[in-house]
């Protein structure tokens, strides 16, 4: 079956019309449909990937959702564990003190090592708090939502020994 035309009228300059003159064996129909067709199907294209972009987006937030939340509530465990079994009166005592600007501290681009300022004082050493992230989460630095986490776990821990005091 012969497929159907429709007329479409353009707008092209005096000079690019003089020019397609000089070449009258060229059909400039069928190379502006071809163009037109090339530009329609990549315009498609950009259309069906930004649907499929969106639903790649969509499902990676929800991953990093999720990894944060695991990493949170790992952290949580880890804080408590460490409150519990090895902490020092004395820094959970400076971690309940400094609780007011831990809020602050969480936002910062690096709140692991605000959070070791807290425990160790301003003149820790750089492997001393290395050292410490690493035994409490096996053997990386921690990210932001484990941080997060551990110090509401070991506050947690500290709030229960001041209230049995």
């Amino acid at each position: 079956m012969a497929e159907s035309f429709h007329r479409y009228t353009l707008s092209i300059t005096k000079d690019l019309k003089a020019r397609m003159d000089r070449c009258p064996e060229v059909n400039w129909s069928a190379i502006a449909r071809r163009a037109f067709e090339k530009e329609v199907d990549a315009m498609e294209s950009m259309q069906q990937n930004s649907k499929l972009n969106q639903k790649v987006l969509a499902r990676l937030r929800q991953s990093k959702l999720d990894a944060e939340d695991n990493s949170y509530k790992l952290g949580l465990e880890a804080g408590s564990a460490w409150a519990e079994e090895s902490a020092e009166f004395s820094e959970l005592q400076r971690l309940g003190r400094a609780e007011t600007d831990l809020e602050v501290m969480l936002e910062r681009d690096d709140p692991a090592w605000s959070v070791s300022l807290v425990l160790f004082g301003d003149d820790a050493e750089r492997d001393q708090i290395l050292e410490f992230w690493k035994g409490e989460t096996g053997d990386e630095y921690p990210s932001d939502s484990f941080v997060r986490g551990w110090v509401e776990g070991a506050l947690k821990v500290f709030r229960a020994f001041e209230a049995s005091e």
